[in-house]
């Protein structure tokens, strides 16, 4: 079954706004509501709603797996970078440490290293 028999159990108000989005198609024919409930079973029972599905559902997993893939690549350049930081801290603080060995009280204090 088409999109274009799909859309037949749709009861459509302005038939004008129906044929400018589907031009070049006959007019839709008269069908009663159980025509439609039989139509609108056939197309959802039928192999071409289930590949629409099945393509809609691997589109979203793909999807997934490229989200979840860009996150461990970003935890890991995040993991990096807090080790290089922490490197820096640790490096900054024992030079510090080393310069107040040497040189004493006469080295003016860093608050954000005093914690270090």
């Amino acid at each position: 079954m088409t999109i274009y028999q799909l859309l037949m159990i749709i009861e459509v108000s302005d038939e004008d706004a129906l044929r400018r989005a589907l031009p070049r198609r006959e007019p839709w024919p008269a069908i009663g509501k159980n025509e439609k409930m039989e139509i609108l079973y056939n197309y959802l029972s039928g192999s071409e709603f289930k590949q629409r599905v099945e393509a809609i559902v691997e589109s979203f997993v793909e999807m997934q797996q490229d989200l979840q893939e860009e996150r461990r690549v970003a935890e890991r350049r995040w993991s990096k970078r807090e080790k290089q930081i922490q490197r820096v801290i640790t490096n900054t603080s024992s030079m510090y440490g080393d310069l107040q060995g040497l040189i004493g009280s006469s080295l003016r204090t860093i608050a954000a290293l005093a914690g270090c």
